[in-house]
């Protein structure tokens, strides 16, 4: 693909550079297509930047494009070095050390095959690598200046923001119904012209119904449509198109506040005027639940543990770190803000310390440290600061804080240095072993005697799979992934990958293995095969193995380090086939092929009746739950309010309680006072003067 980039001005480089970051974020996100839409409009704003073409460069590189990225990066070298501009190859240069070092891309895998293995369409031929996001016609036309009526309206409600923000909520409502727009078809055409302005206009209608109507049902309901379209940008990008509430009035910040209020609100809820398509009455918190309802026969969701919830706007570290709620919810590290809302709207939530048996601390790092808000570096320094200003954390050292943990990089990519800060506390984490760029670590974060094992975030649409998979398989078996090496401390490229072995076998004529395919392969794979393997990749975890089990594939895990979650509530040995990663061959084919129809339907039995708990519940703030009460989850998750994810870690928490709150082993002194109560000490036989006790 010839590139001419010619040495001259640059026209508005600004605008150029926010599509290229947006591009960057959306890749990051898991939005390819996203992606490259962006980057080709910051191409269409200023086609003669090279470092444009190096970031669409390093975004096909990263997502599998490699001719893509090779012609892009050759053109760019070529030109940099006809136009003697080398202060962009030095810029080049920094940028391709960047990218080796981050988490997000190993340098070993330059070294691994990673050619085409299938039908001949590539990953690059995906269909939606065509879609242009609303986030990038927003960026190009902030003001909404060229859509028509908006800037007008715009200006009016500014005006009467800076006076009475009352009466800017009642120009919103009278605007959104002179257009049409509570129907959600033309609410969504008009999005797509001023995409803040809708935005603005529902925050606004949102904030009257819940602070002067009193009406949790309406606020709940527009900040269900709020959040879906403030998901497509960037919290960062979103409050630049908005310019922080004075072009636009609405933040981020406002936006979090909102979701975090109702879900608070929702706690002790029990009736709502809300029905579904039956006509049936919903009830309860956020999530449908109410305290009544049983964590496990016999114990109420109140009575099940007792949790204080850190308060966002009472830290400033936390204001970073748990930012942008609508944003990170939807992506596989959505639990993050699942779990920060649940507890919020948990009937078992107290604002008693004293009566706590956990306090969870929020924070969206898994999905902020993959889009790149902020570095690892920073992400380390915000929690040493927070760890050391955490009003209850003195107690018992930790022993008793809930950290929730969902990228593959687990504790050590956002809290490098957790050992000498945190060791003590309790971690909810998607991930068991370590993670290949972080060839120093050889250590996992995950301990199985404190820490609570959960399952990564899957679609609702993935879950409804199961509703349309076939009961003839075309397959023996399915694998479509890119080619990954061991961990350094596995031995490696020295070492024999479970991906390696599997590739190896793609002629073989029952199995789907495909490599560099558009995405929906991976669908189409699972659902056309008996058993899915699920080999080790960059980590231990795998979204991959929830997903499958809504295909009614069989899992076959190809990792000896990772266990599926909540074995401690049912026994996925039952349904999940185990092989050692370093032994895939013909044997482990022969015996795949060797089961019998009769025990294949007993596991398929059993994947059936125990997958749903891996299924985060969506809040009734989130376009998913639409499906919930329209009675879509039904059919596949009939126990779904007392079999989910959520109600997993409810009861693997309760296995965790402690009536004492004593730091851990070696932490904990302590003597009588002269009433005979019980006061700390430290280390030195000194009374602790930042124990409760003291």
């Amino acid at each position: 693909m010839p590139v001419q980039l010619l040495q001259s001005t640059f026209e508005d480089p600004c605008r150029a550079f926010d599509f290229s970051d947006l591009g960057d974020a959306e890749l990051q996100k898991g939005d390819a297509a996203g992606a490259l839409a962006a980057f080709n409009a910051a191409l269409e704003v200023e086609p003669r930047w090279p470092v444009i073409w190096l970031h669409r460069a390093q975004g096909k590189l990263e997502h599998g494009d490699f001719q893509g990225a090779i012609e892009d990066a050759s053109a760019t070298l070529e030109h940099l070095c006809k136009s003697k501009w080398g202060f962009w190859v030095t810029a080049w240069a920094i940028l391709s050390t960047a990218s080796a070092n981050h988490p997000a891309f190993d340098p070993g895998e330059k070294q691994v095959n990673k050619e085409h293995i299938g039908d001949g369409l590539t990953l690059a031929d995906d269909p939606e690598f065509a879609k242009k996001p609303e986030a990038a016609y927003a960026l190009e036309d902030p003001a909404c200046e060229e859509a028509p009526g908006w800037s007008e309206y715009r200006s009016q409600l500014m005006a009467l923001v800076a006076i009475e923000w009352q009466d800017a909520a009642a120009l919103a409502y009278e605007w959104m119904n002179s257009r049409g727009m509570m129907k959600t078809k033309i609410m969504d055409d008009e999005a797509k012209h001023c995409l803040p302005g809708v935005v603005a206009s529902l925050h606004l209608l949102v904030r009257f119904s819940l602070e002067e109507d009193g009406s949790w049902e309406s606020a709940v309901y527009m900040t269900r449509c709020l959040s879906g379209y403030a998901s497509s940008m960037h919290p960062d990008k979103f409050d630049q198109i908005t310019a922080n509430g004075t072009r636009w009035p609405v933040t981020v910040a406002e936006m979090d506040s909102i979701r975090r209020r109702l879900a608070v609100a929702s706690a002790n809820r029990t009736t709502t005027s809300w029905k579904n398509e039956a006509g049936e009455s919903y009830v309860g918190n956020a999530f449908t639940m109410m305290g009544t309802d049983e964590v496990e026969p016999g114990i109420s969701m109140k009575n099940s543990v007792r949790v204080y919830v850190y308060d966002v706007e009472d830290y400033f570290e936390l204001r970073v770190l748990a930012r942008g709620a609508s944003f990170c919810r939807e992506n596989q590290w959505g639990f993050e803000v699942g779990l920060h809302e649940w507890f919020l709207a948990c009937p078992c939530r107290t604002e008693d310390p004293l009566e706590a048996d956990f306090f969870f601390v929020p924070h969206y790092t898994a999905c902020h440290l993959n889009v790149e808000t902020f570095s690892e570096e920073d992400s380390d320094a915000l929690f040493q600061s927070l760890v050391g200003r955490l009003q209850h954390f003195p107690r018992s050292l930790g022993r008793d804080h809930l950290f929730v943990w969902g990228g593959g990089f687990g504790v050590d990519g956002p809290f490098r240095s957790w050992r000498r800060y945190i060791e003590d506390a309790i971690f909810l984490m998607t991930e068991t072993e370590l993670w290949n760029p972080y060839k120093q670590i050889t250590t996992p974060g995950f301990s199985a005697w404190k820490d609570v094992l959960i399952p990564g975030r899957i679609s609702l649409a993935e879950v409804r799979w199961a509703k349309s998979a076939p009961t003839e398989r075309q397959y023996l078996a399915d694998f479509v992934g890119w080619n990954r090496p061991l961990h350094n401390a596995q031995g490696g490229m020295s070492a024999s990958s479970p991906r390696v072995a599997l590739l190896a076998m793609a002629h073989e004529p029952d199995l789907h293995i495909r490599q560099d395919v558009p995405y929906m392969e991976a669908a189409r794979g699972a659902l056309s095969s008996k058993f899915c393997f699920v080999p080790r990749g960059k980590s231990a975890w795998s979204s991959r193995f929830f997903r499958v089990l809504f295909a009614d594939c069989v899992p076959v895990l190809l990792n000896d380090f990772y266990e599926p979650p909540f074995g401690e509530i049912f026994d996925p040995s039952s349904f999940v086939v185990r092989w050692p990663m370093q032994r895939v061959g013909h044997e482990l084919l022969e015996t795949l092929r060797k089961v019998t129809p009769e025990a294949y339907e007993k596991m398929l039995g059993r994947v059936r009746s125990q997958r749903c708990w891996y299924v985060w519940i969506p809040s009734v703030m989130d376009h998913e739950q639409i499906d919930i009460q329209k009675g879509k989850l039904d059919g596949v998750c009939p126990l779904w309010k007392t079999q989910n994810a959520f109600i997993g870690v409810m009861r693997l928490l309760r296995t965790r309680r402690r009536a004492s709150h004593w730091p851990s082993l070696g932490k904990a002194f302590h003597v009588p006072d002269e009433v005979g109560e019980a006061v700390q000490l430290d280390e030195q036989a000194r009374f602790r003067t930042d124990s409760p006790e003291s």
